[in-house]
């Protein structure tokens, strides 16, 4: 997975990173300390004299014999120069022959065994440097507590060994170091990938449940929760839209008996001669508000199917130009199309082309766009309708009136999200748009949309794919 890629690669790179942080600040530190030395011995709270053997050397060096026949040096320099605090010759016996600055309570004969102590460790807490020359010892000391001396040794085979083994034993802590972070890398992933999974279910809508251990596993159990949230939800919501769902299609069902005797008595008074012409009207008017209620009740049982796809589609090949001449015919010999003038533009290059799409459905689109058009205009209007091809391909039906466009609440309910837009079409307090929303998911399930704008009245733009046949 990538997850489990990018966590041992992040870790790795953090493992390193640390240990490169630890480097720098080691190395920052001892430039410290070097400068620390350097500011100090440049105040004089350091000595800032090196001693080394060649001084010592160069100091033995310089004995000779004087007129007295006793050993006195002439250096090259003052003695003070070379960083000593006190010097002394010790001959053959152990007596002190000569000394410079010599403390009273070093001014003695030494033993043999005296001589070899303060040769390895220190003379009365004074750290010393010794050299041979002819003409016995020279014992060199430095002020107390200014030198540490440590007694150092180890074989030459395991020193030699050592050296050899370094560069493999670097090899080694890198391995190591290596094969630690992937070992962290992989047992953080592991506690994780069940928790990537689970997210990956989840998003795909389906119930999850991850093992809750490991160190995600507080994560997995607010997932595991989540993932029952989510599936009390969805059950409580598939519950209520297929009780929606059916108490529409109850509706629908249960109000065609009474339609239909509302129909058939209004028939008949509107052709019964003993009326007066006013009754006779009026029976007219209630067959007309009739076919209005039947119309909405089965725009409210389409939407509903259309919106859960439990409306079966039945797609074939057809052609837009008849469909809308049809759509057109018919409207026109409606009493809603009576005080309406209707204009059809068909372009050229449409009139081969072929829409796959379900005929019926379509129609009803088309037909509700020009009953909408009719009925939000009683005193009349000149409806357009264009039929036009894109170079995507795909064909656009147009449909314009000059009437008073839609309301600024309408469009803003049908420029709303799905979900919103869809409450509305079914909410009694929002502006009437079942039928233009009608519109929009018939357009929607032939993999199309419908805009709706107004343009010196309304317009609605419905852009279909054509057939790749």
């Amino acid at each position: 997975m990538k997850t489990f890629s990018r966590m041992v690669r992040r870790y790795i790179g953090a493992a390193f990173l640390i240990v490169l942080a630890v480097f720098l600040v080691n190395a920052a530190l001892f430039i410290g300390i070097v400068l620390y030395i350097g500011v100090q011995a440049a105040n004089g709270s350091i000595p800032a004299e090196s001693i080394s053997l060649s001084d010592i050397r160069q100091l033995a060096d310089s004995f000779f014999l004087d007129s007295d026949g006793t050993p006195v040096p002439q250096p090259s320099q003052p003695l003070d120069t070379y960083g000593f605090e006190w010097s002394m010759l010790l001959d053959e016996e152990g007596r002190v022959v000569w000394h410079y600055h010599l403390p009273d309570s070093l001014n003695h004969p030494y033993t043999l065994s005296q001589v070899a102590g303060f040769t390895r460790w220190y003379l009365d807490d004074y750290p010393v440097f010794v050299y041979i020359n002819d003409f016995g010892l020279l014992v060199s000391g430095m002020p107390r507590g200014s030198l540490s001396r440590h007694n150092f040794y180890i074989w030459t085979d395991v020193f030699n060994a050592m050296l050899a083994c370094l560069g493999p034993a670097l090899v080694i802590d890198l391995s190591v170091l290596f094969a630690a972070c992937l070992l962290l890398g992989w047992r953080a992933s592991r506690s994780l990938r069940g928790v990537a999974q689970g997210i990956d279910s989840l998003a795909r809508g389906e119930a999850v449940r991850v093992p809750e251990h490991g160190m995600a596993a507080e994560l997995a159990e607010k997932l595991n929760h989540t993932s029952a949230l989510l599936c009390r939800q969805n059950q409580i919501i598939s519950r209520r839209d297929r009780a929606r769902t059916n108490w529409i299609a109850g509706v629908s069902h249960d109000i065609r008996t009474p339609l239909s005797l509302i129909f058939l008595h209004a028939e008949e008074l509107a052709h019964d001669s003993a009326l007066t012409p006013e009754q006779r009207r009026k029976a007219g008017s209630i067959s007309e508000q009739g076919q209005k209620i039947r119309s909405l009740i089965e725009d409210l049982n389409l939407t509903s199917k259309l919106q859960y796809d439990a409306e079966p589609l039945r797609m074939a090949s057809v052609s837009l130009p008849a469909l809308l001449r049809e759509s057109v015919a018919a409207f026109c010999d409606s009493p809603a199309g009576a005080g309406c003038t209707v204009e059809l533009h068909i372009a050229p290059d449409t009139s081969g082309a072929k829409c796959t799409c379900d005929k019926a459905l379509l129609r009803r689109a088309i037909d509700n766009l020009l009953s909408n058009s009719a009925r939000h205009n009683p005193q009349g209007c000149r409806i357009t309708l264009c039929l036009s091809l894109t170079a995507q391909p795909a064909f656009v039906i147009t449909l314009r009136d000059d009437g008073r466009g839609y309301p600024p609440a309408v469009l803003a309910m049908l420029g709303a999200p799905e979900d919103a837009s869809a409450s509305a079409a079914e909410d009694f307090s929002s502006p009437h748009i079942l039928g233009l929303y009608l519109v929009r998911r018939i357009a929607m399930a032939h993999g199309g949309r419908a805009e709706f704008l107004n343009r010196s009245g309304a317009c609605c733009m419905l852009t279909l794919p054509v057939s790749k046949a």
